[in-house]
This record gives C-alpha cells, structure tokens and sequence, in this order.
C-alpha cells in the first residue's frame, strides 16, 4: 500500500506521536467514557436489584393472599359438607321417626282389632256357648264332640289345652 494514500499530507510515518501512544485529551476523554459508562451500568445495576426486590415483594404478598383465599374456601367447603351431612341426617331421623309412627300405629290399630275380635268372640261365646264349640278348631264338625265324624275320625283327639292327645278316641 501506497504510504501517501494511507495518511494525511504533511504526515510521515515517522512524524508524530508513536503507535500506542495518545494525546492526553484523548486517553482523558476515554476514561471519562468509561467512567460514565460504568456509573450508567452501576446504576441500571441498583435500579434492577430495586425492581427485583419489589417484584419479590409483590409475589409473596400474592403468594399469602393466595393462601388465605384457600384456607377461606376451604373453610367453608367444610362448613356446606357439614350442613348438607347434617341435614341428611336430620332427614333420616325424620324418616325414621314416621316409619317408627307408622309402626306404633299398624300395632295399635292391629291390638285394637284383636281386642275387639277378642270382645266380640267372648260375647259370642257367652249368648251361645255351643254355637262356639265347632270353632275350637278347624277340622270339627258340628257332630264332632258327641261321637259323630268329628277330630275322632280323622285320628286326633284334642285335651284341654287344644293339643292333640295322640290317642285315638274309638
């Protein structure tokens, strides 16, 4: 390469300042540079630790709003589980209180209709006391008793309990 080309006129590659050498305004002018350069950096650094301990901040703040929200409903998860459970159970007690109504009444209904039957069968029994003999059982005949083709004949006699007495009575 040509040396005139390359540098100014009036320049030799001899004349002035040696390669690595620099005026002092220019080396003053660049540590001022890099001064500022690493103030603006030191200062970007502190505004960034300032943004990341307030972006911290906000994520715990949300982190515990987040806890109680899930503690709250779950509270109260608990508290309609133990409404709707106690209202179940307050619907079978209910149920099984008028099936326990129900009952007592079939039994009182039915022991009325015993002692009635009960009423009528010994009034029955006491305007017509033979009339109630053929009832003592279901196989005797109205003959029965008095020799005819009654219990005897069908091979059982009855003692006064109403039990049969396996003897055969003829």
């Amino acid at each position: 390469m040509d040396e005139r080309i390359a540098r100014p006129e009036g320049q030799s590659a001899t004349s002035g300042n040696a390669v690595g050498q620099m005026p002092m305004s220019v080396m003053g002018s660049l540590n001022r540079g890099k001064e500022a350069i690493g103030d603006v950096a030191a200062e970007t650094m502190r505004a960034a630790a300032s943004d990341l301990q307030m972006l911290r901040n906000d994520l715990n703040s949300l982190k515990d709003t987040l806890s109680r929200f899930m503690v709250e409903a779950s509270t109260e998860a608990m508290k309609s589980a133990r409404a709707a459970t106690s209202a179940a159970v307050v619907q079978a007690g209910e149920a099984a209180s008028g099936l326990a109504d129900k009952g007592t009444q079939m039994v009182s209904t039915a022991s009325g209709q015993v002692k009635t039957f009960g009423g009528e069968f010994e009034s029955m029994v006491r305007r017509n006391p033979l009339g109630a003999l053929p009832a003592r059982s279901p196989s005797a005949s109205w003959s029965g008793p008095w020799g005819g083709e009654g219990d005897a004949a069908h091979g059982a006699d009855f003692g006064r309990d109403g039990k049969p007495t396996g003897t055969n009575g003829k």
